[in-house]
């Protein structure tokens, strides 16, 4: 144990392990030579032989892994072994997408003759799978194989003669069996203290000493580390160490501390890394502190233009810029940033966490005091919180004796602590804590790499799953911005995360993030509330280090340092951040070709990439991820239809896509603008899972009933053709989030609105059920003079009050079908968001009448054009309920008891007890709003708005008596209200607009008759008629 954990911490590069997967691979050839495609196309032997001779490399590949540090031939052994076994999983992969594909057909030829042998009165006759096979393919039996059958035996008989060559060598070798299969384990993670307690272990002083120099009292001279620079306005805190040792943290903590965020208007916080460029982090300041240039904008800008903006930007304010992770130490380029900092800058603070001295004396000739180690007291600290169980060392006495014993070898390095404890705390077995403690990595020499050995060690003890999702973590830049559910998905794309039984595998994928997050290999920067930034993800800079070390020849990035002649031969994920031609044909082993720029959240078009042939991508077929960007063709060329590993493809510019792409079996991901026009045959793509395009776009595939892998689905348009039914619907269960569901008014009939089956689409939190409503927009263009005759008028109505009129009046629908058509949508269990638009139906539904109806978990609810609905539905008892909105209700006459609950409200309980913004809109009938004395309403209410009710005569008088925490109130197009409660408005009212109520207007001006009762309000806004 002792010579592999050496091995591990001392070698310089760590392959992406294969030793995890040769075990599915190997199972997958097995499962595979039982296939009917296996005996038509002649393999069934040799994906036997294949999944044999996997079998038999998995029991030594864990000895190879370990000795490739200490024996070059083993390196090479194993890298020749990692080719071989990636050939064979796109082997694998192709015969399993054309097993999956063929018996797809099976069973829809099947269906298709059983159908039609039921509706012709015969009996079905039995056909085998096989000759539909033989059938599909265009032959019988005994028919001769495609030439592709040829080529597949080929291919496996290449692996096969590999694997036995490496087979000797291996013995010649002398690489023994360990006994370890490749067995994927996930680890639940366990509760830990948050990161902010953590970050408090040994660092306040420092913390405290820093705000001091930021912020110095008046009668104090700053800090003796605080510099002006060269006599200037602007101070440098320089926070100096060696890496892992806490600099950004300690920055951190400073920078969000309140005291700091109260004191600077203007801050702003830069990872900089090896990346100094002055006309970028002037561009990032500017654009927080102006607010109105985008840094698209800005880039455009020559570096002078940038120095004049940053004056201007900078002119009289305190300022705090973190500059994080600096490495530039020439002067001259410092200059061109600090010139303008320190101009006009008044009292302006720089902070800088670098490594290196000698950054610090580029900008000032000065010694910056160093960030030393941790105690070995605070180090335990954290060691203890992240090794043992809810931080409880005095459970485990032995392991907390070797856990010091570690932690004084640690040399106060606070990342070094958080990974060794990460990897330990998995394994609470006390040989294992004794074999690290008495390994040859201690003691650590001195240097700024000292903690390198150690993070290879952390490497070493991880699952081999997380390996390599770790690894391919390498194809990110330094400081890059992780978005966990892309990453997730990219993983999938590569295989990484294998199924297990009914679990989706972006849970499995958000596991294992979960896991490294645990493991400190990646890291949380909490989100900043003055700049309304959200939270987000990145790697340490020495552990994004590591990850290109353990995927060296397999990642590579190319931009201004990278340019494709450095590409290493095997290499086998590439991502490009500038390049505007892309040379596919360098990279024919590559799985992964990701354009940076569209990947990144803040994407936002940029150049396009020239394809240097528009008739042919040129990718090579291994290719899993394929991420362009955008690109300067109307139509990808139709061999994207040929990329059968392909799983995620995300491109931009494109007008259409090839038919062709619907022969991508495999695909997961496919991300397009939205206005890219989709394929006619989208419902071929059955493994899709997540499909971001134009919702109009999605809403119009054909037969979406087949996409039953389909993770979201933003709108779908209700047909009365064939693949448009709204029984397409029934099977997609696995959709979440939010589901729009469009021209309901096709639904023919209750059975067809049964078979939708909501009640089980339980991820749902979000639904939309609309009606087709007549816009406004389209009355005058659809409507001829006569036909206004028939509406009263003699010419053109002129006006938008006139229009609503009409419109009120134009969709007739059928509203017997209506009500029984919403009454039959069960509503999915878990909805927070529901709004129901343009049903015609007369009678509420059954299911919205319940004491505890199925929608009681909802937070916000519209109704909208529910033109014959004459009564409100009760609504007060749904305590979650936030946002409530009602529009256009033709028929409402009365808000009356029923709205509140109806008889079943209880005088002490609070009625809407959660609602805080009420609006009603255009209900042109309203005539009265019952008060409901003995009762709490509305007690949250922050927002009223009461619009277009021409027939109101008053507001209710709980207004004032309940509504404790009203806070906006807006009442217009109401003409018959008069005047307000007679006891007044809340004193908790701060907005009131009156608009288009002549009457009220004229009494609630500065002294009417109303005055008295809103004068205490501070911000009155009364339009006039």
């Amino acid at each position: 144990m002792e010579t592999a954990i050496a091995a591990a911490a001392a070698g310089a590069a760590v392959g992406a392990v294969v030793s995890s997967f040769l075990k599915p691979w190997a199972d997958q050839a097995a499962s595979l030579a039982q296939t009917e495609i296996a005996r038509l196309w002649g393999v069934k032997e040799d994906l036997e032989r294949l999944s044999h001779k996997l079998r038999l490399n998995q029991s030594v590949l864990e000895d190879a892994e370990q000795k490739q540090f200490s024996d070059k031939h083993v390196s090479v052994w194993l890298e020749q072994f990692k080719d071989a076994a990636y050939d064979a999983e796109d082997v694998l992969d192709v015969l399993a997408t054309e097993d999956a594909i063929r018996s797809k057909r099976t069973e829809e030829v099947a269906i298709r003759s059983k159908t039609t042998g039921e509706e012709k009165g015969r009996p079905m006759r039995q056909v085998s799978g096989f000759q539909l096979l033989c059938c599909l393919a265009g032959s019988s039996s005994s028919a001769s194989k495609p030439k592709v059958n040829r080529e597949i035996a080929q291919k496996i008989g290449e692996i096969d003669r590999k694997l036995e060559y490496l087979k000797k060598e291996r013995e010649n070798l002398g690489l023994r069996n360990l006994g370890k299969e490749g067995q994927i384990e996930i680890v639940m993670g366990r509760e830990t203290s948050s990161a902010n307690e953590e970050n408090l272990f040994g660092r306040k002083e420092e913390k405290e000493a820093i705000i001091k120099e930021l912020i110095p009292s008046g009668d104090e001279p700053e800090g003796t580390s605080t510099q002006r620079a060269c006599g200037g306005r602007v101070s440098l805190v320089p926070i100096v160490g060696m890496g892992g040792i806490g600099k950004t943290t300690l920055a951190q903590m400073v920078f969000n501390d309140q005291r700091v965020q109260r004191h600077f208007p203007l801050k702003k916080w830069i990872c900089v890394s090896d990346n100094f460029d002055p006309s970028r982090l002037i561009a990032e300041i500017v654009e927080d502190g102006q607010g109105q240039s985008t840094i698209e904008d800005l880039q455009k800008l020559t570096l002078e233009q940038l120095q004049m903006k940053l004056r201007d930007t900078l002119k009289n304010k305190e300022f705090l810029v973190v500059l994080d992770d600096v490495w530039c130490e020439d002067q001259i380029t410092w200059r061109q940033l600090w010139a303008p900092l320190n101009q006009e800058g008044d009292g302006g603070k720089v902070i800088v966490t670098t490594r290196s001295q000698r950054v610090v004396k580029a900008v000032y000739p000065m010694t910056p005091k160093t960030l030393m180690q941790l105690s070995d007291e605070h180090c335990w600290s954290i060691f203890e919180r992240r090794a043992f169980v809810n931080g409880d060392s005095d459970s485990y006495p032995s392991l907390k004796e070797i856990g010091w014993q570690i932690v004084k070898k640690l040399k106060g390095i606070p990342l070094a602590a958080k990974l060794v404890a990460g990897f330990l705390g998995k394994i609470l077995e006390e040989d294992i804590w004794r074999s690290i403690l008495e390994s040859n990595i201690w003691p650590l020499p001195e240097g700024e790499t000292d903690i390198l050995p150690i993070l290879r060690l952390s490497y070493h003890h991880l699952p081999a799953h997380l390996k390599r999702c770790f690894a391919y973590c390498a194809i990110f830049p330094k400081d890059y911005k992780l978005d966990v559910s892309k990453l997730v998905r990219l993983w999938m794309a590569q295989g990484f995360i294998q199924s297990q039984g009914n679990r989706r595998m972006e849970d499995l994928g958000n596991l294992y993030f979960k896991d490294l997050l645990q493991r400190s290999f990646y890291q949380y920067h909490e989100p900043v509330e003055a700049y309304h930034e959200a939270g987000y993800y990145v790697m340490h800079d020495l552990i994004h280090d590591l990850a290109e070390s353990v995927s060296k020849d397999e990642c590579l990035r190319i931009g201004e340092e990278n340019k494709p002649d450095m590409m290493p031969e095997k290499v086998r994920h590439v991502s490009l951040s500038e390049m505007d031609q892309v040379h596919f044909a360098k990279f024919e082993r590559s799985r992964t070709f990701l354009n940076l720029p569209a990947f990144t959240w803040e994407y936002q078009g940029g150049e396009s990439l020239r394809l240097p042939d528009t008739s042919t991508l040129g990718v090579p077929k291994s290719v899993r991820v394929l991420i362009l960007g955008k690109v300067d063709v109307n139509e990808l060329p139709p061999s994207i239809g040929n990329l059968v590993h392909l799983r995620y493809l995300q491109v931009h510019g494109v007008k259409r896509l090839p038919q062709s792409l619907c022969k991508l079996h495999n695909l997961q991901t496919l991300i397009l603008d939205f206005d890219t026009e989709l394929p006619e045959d989208m419902s071929r793509l059955v493994n899709l899972r997540h499909l971001a395009a134009g919702p109009e776009k999605v809403a119009s595939i054909s037969g979406v009933s087949r996409l039953t892998c389909l993770q979201e689905l933003k709108m779908f348009s209700v047909g009365r053709k064939e693949g448009h039914r709204i029984r397409e619907l029934q099977n997609l269960r696995q959709i979440r989030g939010g589901l729009c569901v469009v021209n309901l008014e096709n639904v023919d009939s209750k059975e067809q609105a049964m078979q939708v089956n909501l009640k089980a689409k339980v991820h749902l939190c979000e639904l939309a059920l609309v009606w087709n409503v007549v816009e406004l927009k389209t009355i005058s263009t659809c409507i001829t003079k006569h036909t206004w005759k028939q509406f009263g008028y003699e010419e053109e109505p002129s006006t938008a009050h006139d229009l609503r009129r009409l419109a009120r009046g134009v969709r007739v629908g059928n509203d017997k079908l209506d009500e029984e058509v919403l009454d039959r949508l069960d509503l999915p269990p878990n909805l927070t968001r529901l709004w129901i638009v343009g049903n015609c139906g007369v009678r509420l539904p059954g299911w919205m009448q319940k004491q505890t109806p199925p929608f009681s978990h909802v937070t916000h609810l519209r109704l909208y054009s529910c033109l014959n609905w004459d009564n409100l539905p009760p609504l007060g008892h749904l305590c979650h309920l936030k946002v409530l909105e009602l529009f256009r209700m033709h028929k409402v006459k009365r808000v009356g008891l029923e709205f509140y609950g109806g008889e079943d409200v209880m005088g002490s309980t609070p009625v809407f007890p959660s609602l805080e913004v009420l609006e009603f809109n255009d209900m042109p009938e309203w005539e009265e709003w019952v008060d409901v004395p003995g009762h709490r309403v509305f007690p949250s209410l922050r927002q009223l708005v009461v619009h277009d009710g021409p027939k109101l005569s008053k507001l209710p008088p709980f207004l004032i008596a309940q509504c404790g925490n009203l806070a906006c109130l807006d009442i217009s197009w109401c003409p018959q209200v008069h005047s307000m409660p007679d006891k007044g408005l809340p004193s908790s009212l701060v907005k009131l607009h009156i608009q288009n109520c002549p009457t009220l207007e004229q009494r609630c001006r500065h002294g009417g008759q109303e005055w008295d009762k809103i004068a205490h309000v501070r911000d009155i806004l009364i339009h006039p008629a």
